[in-house]
């Protein structure tokens, strides 16, 4: 779990890095959070499959692309709901970010690196 916390937190942050740069170049969001997601699959399923989960990654990718397709979905969701709420868009990313983040890891857990 330390690990997961640790290569998660920089994973993370490096994910939120991409999609605040991409809404600063002027993208909308929900590109701005595709570019970002595209940046984090390339990132966290080398770092978090051999790192964290100490998986070999062999036959992996597919469903690690499955899952994280699936949590872009729900993230853009709970970005437009905060938007909703009269949060700019770098605070709307920033909060959906946390409950993602806890979907993910057990999604990979219990799914992607079983």
């Amino acid at each position: 779990m330390l690990r997961y916390v640790v290569v998660g937190s920089l994973n993370t942050a490096a994910s939120f890095g991409a999609y605040s740069l991409l809404l600063y170049a002027g993208w909308s969001y929900p590109l701005a959070s595709l570019g970002s997601l595209i940046f984090g699959i390339c990132l966290s399923f080398l770092t978090l499959g051999r790192y964290v989960f100490l998986s070999r990654l062999r036959g992996r990718f597919l469903k690690f692309i499955v899952v994280w397709s699936i949590l872009y979905i729900a993230n853009l969701g709970l970005i437009a709901i905060v938007l909703k709420f009269g949060a700019g868009p770098y605070m709307a990313g920033l909060l959906a970010a946390a409950p993602t983040v806890g979907l993910a890891y057990l999604s990979q857990k219990f799914y992607v690196f079983r």
